[in-house]
Protein backbone atom coordinates (compact mmCIF):
# COMPACT_ATOMS: atom_id res chain seq x y z
CA UNK A 1 0.00 0.00 0.00
CA UNK A 2 1.77 2.66 0.90
CA UNK A 3 -1.79 1.81 2.59
CA UNK A 4 -2.29 4.95 2.80
CA UNK A 5 -4.46 5.00 5.59
CA UNK A 6 -3.04 9.26 6.20
CA UNK A 7 -4.56 12.47 5.07
CA UNK A 8 -2.85 13.42 1.97
CA UNK A 9 -1.23 17.35 1.15
CA UNK A 10 -4.35 17.58 -1.25
CA UNK A 11 -7.21 19.61 -0.63
CA UNK A 12 -10.80 19.63 -1.86
CA UNK A 13 -10.68 17.65 -5.30
CA UNK A 14 -13.71 15.24 -4.56
CA UNK A 15 -13.79 14.40 -8.38
CA UNK A 16 -9.72 13.34 -7.83
CA UNK A 17 -10.68 11.18 -4.79
CA UNK A 18 -13.26 8.99 -6.15
CA UNK A 19 -11.19 8.59 -9.64
CA UNK A 20 -8.92 7.34 -7.73
CA UNK A 21 -11.51 5.09 -5.58
CA UNK A 22 -12.59 3.76 -8.94
CA UNK A 23 -9.70 2.67 -10.13
CA UNK A 24 -8.28 1.18 -7.07
CA UNK A 25 -11.39 -1.00 -6.96
CA UNK A 26 -11.94 -1.36 -10.97
CA UNK A 27 -7.77 -3.11 -10.97
CA UNK A 28 -8.74 -4.85 -7.71
CA UNK A 29 -11.41 -6.33 -10.02
CA UNK A 30 -9.66 -7.24 -12.63
CA UNK A 31 -7.22 -10.03 -10.75
CA UNK A 32 -10.68 -11.72 -9.60
CA UNK A 33 -9.06 -11.92 -5.97
CA UNK A 34 -11.15 -11.30 -3.08
CA UNK A 35 -11.11 -8.03 -1.31
CA UNK A 36 -12.07 -5.62 1.52
CA UNK A 37 -12.45 -1.90 1.33
CA UNK A 38 -11.46 -0.07 4.90
CA UNK A 39 -13.15 3.22 4.25
CA UNK A 40 -12.14 5.62 7.37
CA UNK A 41 -15.22 4.29 8.94
CA UNK A 42 -13.65 0.59 8.84
CA UNK A 43 -10.13 1.63 10.15
CA UNK A 44 -9.75 1.43 13.88
CA UNK A 45 -6.69 3.07 15.52
CA UNK A 46 -5.10 6.61 16.76
CA UNK A 47 -1.79 5.95 14.53
CA UNK A 48 -1.20 5.52 11.17
CA UNK A 49 0.54 2.40 12.11
CA UNK A 50 -1.83 0.76 14.10
CA UNK A 51 -4.73 1.48 11.51
CA UNK A 52 -2.31 -0.04 8.72
CA UNK A 53 -1.60 -3.50 11.05
CA UNK A 54 -5.67 -3.52 12.00
CA UNK A 55 -6.66 -3.86 8.72
CA UNK A 56 -4.23 -6.51 8.17
CA UNK A 57 -4.97 -8.30 11.05
CA UNK A 58 -8.92 -8.15 10.21
CA UNK A 59 -8.35 -10.23 7.20
CA UNK A 60 -6.25 -12.67 9.16
CA UNK A 61 -9.16 -13.36 11.31
CA UNK A 62 -11.13 -14.33 8.39
CA UNK A 63 -8.58 -17.15 7.77
CA UNK A 64 -6.85 -15.74 4.71
CA UNK A 65 -3.04 -16.92 5.25
CA UNK A 66 -1.68 -14.00 2.52
CA UNK A 67 -2.95 -10.19 2.68
CA UNK A 68 -1.88 -7.97 -0.34
CA UNK A 69 -2.66 -3.95 0.98
CA UNK A 70 -2.66 -1.32 -1.68
CA UNK A 71 -3.84 2.39 -0.88
CA UNK A 72 -5.92 4.48 -3.39
CA UNK A 73 -3.52 7.15 -4.70
CA UNK A 74 -1.63 5.11 -7.14
CA UNK A 75 -3.12 5.83 -10.75
CA UNK A 76 0.22 4.07 -12.64
CA UNK A 77 -1.00 0.52 -10.49
CA UNK A 78 -2.34 -1.98 -12.96
CA UNK A 79 -3.85 -5.69 -12.01
CA UNK A 80 -0.57 -7.10 -13.19
CA UNK A 81 1.34 -5.81 -9.90
CA UNK A 82 -0.87 -6.97 -7.81
CA UNK A 83 -1.32 -10.92 -9.69
CA UNK A 84 3.13 -10.08 -9.32
CA UNK A 85 2.47 -9.69 -5.50
CA UNK A 86 0.05 -12.81 -5.73
CA UNK A 87 2.21 -15.04 -6.83
CA UNK A 88 5.52 -13.79 -4.47
CA UNK A 89 3.80 -14.68 -1.80
CA UNK A 90 2.63 -17.90 -2.79
CA UNK A 91 6.57 -18.46 -2.46
CA UNK A 92 6.46 -17.07 0.78
CA UNK A 93 8.36 -13.47 0.97
CA UNK A 94 7.18 -10.50 1.52
CA UNK A 95 6.24 -7.97 -0.96
CA UNK A 96 6.59 -4.29 -1.56
CA UNK A 97 6.25 -1.94 -4.58
CA UNK A 98 8.41 0.66 -3.55
CA UNK A 99 7.15 4.63 -4.27
CA UNK A 100 9.11 7.58 -5.62
CA UNK A 101 8.64 9.40 -2.02
CA UNK A 102 10.18 6.87 -0.05
CA UNK A 103 7.31 4.95 0.68
CA UNK A 104 5.52 2.26 -0.89
CA UNK A 105 2.40 1.64 -2.51
CA UNK A 106 1.86 -2.06 -1.79
CA UNK A 107 2.62 -4.43 0.24
CA UNK A 108 2.02 -8.37 0.56
CA UNK A 109 2.65 -10.37 3.68
CA UNK A 110 1.50 -13.98 4.77
CA UNK A 111 0.43 -14.51 8.54
CA UNK A 112 3.49 -16.25 9.53
CA UNK A 113 5.35 -13.04 8.67
CA UNK A 114 3.07 -10.68 10.27
CA UNK A 115 3.57 -9.00 13.34
CA UNK A 116 1.26 -5.93 14.11
CA UNK A 117 3.35 -4.31 17.21
CA UNK A 118 6.46 -4.52 14.57
CA UNK A 119 4.37 -2.90 11.91
CA UNK A 120 3.21 -0.04 13.83
CA UNK A 121 6.29 0.80 14.71
CA UNK A 122 8.08 1.58 11.17
CA UNK A 123 8.26 5.28 10.54
CA UNK A 124 4.89 5.94 8.63
CA UNK A 125 4.77 8.88 6.40
CA UNK A 126 7.81 9.58 6.20
CA UNK A 127 10.49 8.99 3.53
CA UNK A 128 12.48 6.16 5.35
CA UNK A 129 9.09 4.13 5.65
CA UNK A 130 11.02 2.23 2.59
CA UNK A 131 13.87 1.62 3.64
CA UNK A 132 13.33 0.92 7.18
CA UNK A 133 10.66 -1.04 6.35
CA UNK A 134 13.16 -3.52 4.53
CA UNK A 135 15.65 -3.09 7.36
CA UNK A 136 13.25 -4.48 9.54
CA UNK A 137 12.13 -7.75 7.46
CA UNK A 138 15.66 -8.07 6.92
CA UNK A 139 15.96 -8.54 10.35
CA UNK A 140 13.25 -11.15 11.27
CA UNK A 141 14.31 -12.65 8.90
CA UNK A 142 12.84 -13.33 5.49
CA UNK A 143 12.29 -13.27 1.53
CA UNK A 144 11.53 -10.09 0.02
CA UNK A 145 10.89 -9.03 -3.18
CA UNK A 146 10.57 -5.26 -4.70
CA UNK A 147 8.13 -4.29 -7.58
CA UNK A 148 8.91 -1.92 -10.08
CA UNK A 149 9.14 1.60 -8.48
CA UNK A 150 5.73 4.03 -8.96
CA UNK A 151 4.73 7.15 -8.44
CA UNK A 152 2.10 7.79 -5.60
CA UNK A 153 -0.27 11.36 -4.90
CA UNK A 154 0.89 12.78 -1.96
CA UNK A 155 0.64 16.60 -3.31
CA UNK A 156 0.39 18.67 -6.08
CA UNK A 157 3.64 18.49 -6.60
CA UNK A 158 2.98 14.48 -7.39
CA UNK A 159 0.35 15.74 -9.90
CA UNK A 160 2.77 17.87 -11.77
CA UNK A 161 5.23 15.00 -12.02
CA UNK A 162 2.73 12.75 -13.65
CA UNK A 163 1.39 15.26 -15.96
CA UNK A 164 4.60 16.25 -17.09
CA UNK A 165 6.43 13.23 -17.44
CA UNK A 166 4.06 9.89 -17.55
CA UNK A 167 2.13 10.29 -20.89
CA UNK A 168 1.13 6.44 -20.73
CA UNK A 169 -1.53 7.51 -17.99
CA UNK A 170 -3.98 7.96 -20.89
CA UNK A 171 -6.13 11.12 -21.77
CA UNK A 172 -8.86 10.56 -18.59
CA UNK A 173 -6.24 11.28 -15.83
CA UNK A 174 -4.64 14.20 -18.20
CA UNK A 175 -7.54 15.54 -18.15
CA UNK A 176 -8.61 15.29 -14.51
CA UNK A 177 -5.36 16.37 -13.49
CA UNK A 178 -5.54 19.35 -15.30
CA UNK A 179 -8.63 20.16 -14.32
CA UNK A 180 -7.24 19.66 -10.14
CA UNK A 181 -4.24 21.65 -11.47
CA UNK A 182 -6.23 24.49 -13.03
CA UNK A 183 -8.64 24.84 -9.98
CA UNK A 184 -5.97 24.40 -7.14
CA UNK A 185 -3.93 27.59 -9.00
CA UNK A 186 -7.65 29.61 -9.09
CA UNK A 187 -7.80 28.58 -5.42
CA UNK A 188 -4.73 30.12 -4.87
CA UNK A 189 -4.86 33.09 -6.74
CA UNK A 190 -8.23 33.94 -5.00
CA UNK A 191 -6.43 33.10 -1.62
CA UNK A 192 -3.85 36.56 -2.83
CA UNK A 193 -6.51 38.49 -3.26
CA UNK A 194 -8.91 38.44 -0.31
CA UNK A 195 -7.94 35.42 1.97
CA UNK A 196 -10.51 36.78 4.76
CA UNK A 197 -13.23 35.60 2.47
CA UNK A 198 -12.28 31.80 1.86
CA UNK A 199 -12.38 28.85 4.71
CA UNK A 200 -9.82 26.52 5.35
CA UNK A 201 -10.64 23.11 3.78
CA UNK A 202 -9.54 19.86 5.61
CA UNK A 203 -7.52 17.59 3.69
CA UNK A 204 -9.53 14.76 2.29
CA UNK A 205 -7.96 11.07 3.65
CA UNK A 206 -7.39 9.70 0.08
CA UNK A 207 -5.75 6.67 1.23
CA UNK A 208 -8.66 4.27 2.63
CA UNK A 209 -6.80 0.75 2.29
CA UNK A 210 -7.96 -1.90 0.10
CA UNK A 211 -6.73 -5.59 1.76
CA UNK A 212 -7.03 -8.92 -0.12
CA UNK A 213 -5.71 -12.34 -0.45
Amino acid sequence: METDIRAKNLHGGSGLLESLNHHAIKVIEATDLPYFHFSEKEQVGRSFGTRFANAIQAIFDKGYLNVIAIGNDSPCLGKDHIQEASALLLQKKVVLGPSLDGGFYLFGITREHFDANGLESLPWQTSLLYQDTLSYFDSIPCQLATLETLTDIDSVKDIKHLTNYIKSLGSKWMTLFSKYLSQRMHFSQRMEIAPETLVQQTPFNKGSPFSFA
